[in-house]
């Protein structure tokens, strides 16, 4: 349901370059749009223009250059999102970066486990938004 979400970036009502969260997401996260296709940019306009989202999204979740910190990067040519991780694995199972646009790879026996609740789940991985 969320990579749909995902696929209509064009339509979202955002400012490029500007930081916002999904509202589907209540825990730390923050998605930037480049403002374009970067796939479509001059080499240096879309490096520029991918650094820059890039350091305000660890900026917007409070991630320092050297903190150490573990997060997820998902990143597409016309948006990137940054969540913060508290754990890398739930009951044994990793959870990368497209756990969080909901594509999943779980081994047969955690399908149940996982299927009940998933926003539960990456709940569990990522970091409560702080208030």
């Amino acid at each position: 349901r969320f990579i749909h979400k995902f696929r209509q970036a064009r339509d979202w009502k955002y400012e490029p370059g500007k930081p916002f969260a999904l509202p589907e997401y209540d825990f730390q996260h923050a998605v930037c749009l480049h403002g374009g296709d970067v796939l479509h940019m001059v080499s240096h306009e879309a490096a520029g223009v991918i650094h820059r989202n890039y350091q305000t999204l660890l900026k917007a979740v409070g991630l320092g250059p050297d903190d150490g910190r573990s997060y997820n990067l998902l990143f597409t040519e016309s948006w990137m999102m940054v969540v913060p991780r508290s754990r890398e694995k739930w009951q044994g199972v990793g959870f990368n970066s497209m756990a969080f646009s909901g594509i999943v790879v779980l081994p047969q026996e955690k399908l149940g486990e996982f299927s009940a609740a998933p926003l539960a789940l990456l709940r569990t991985i990522s970091v409560p938004v702080q208030e």
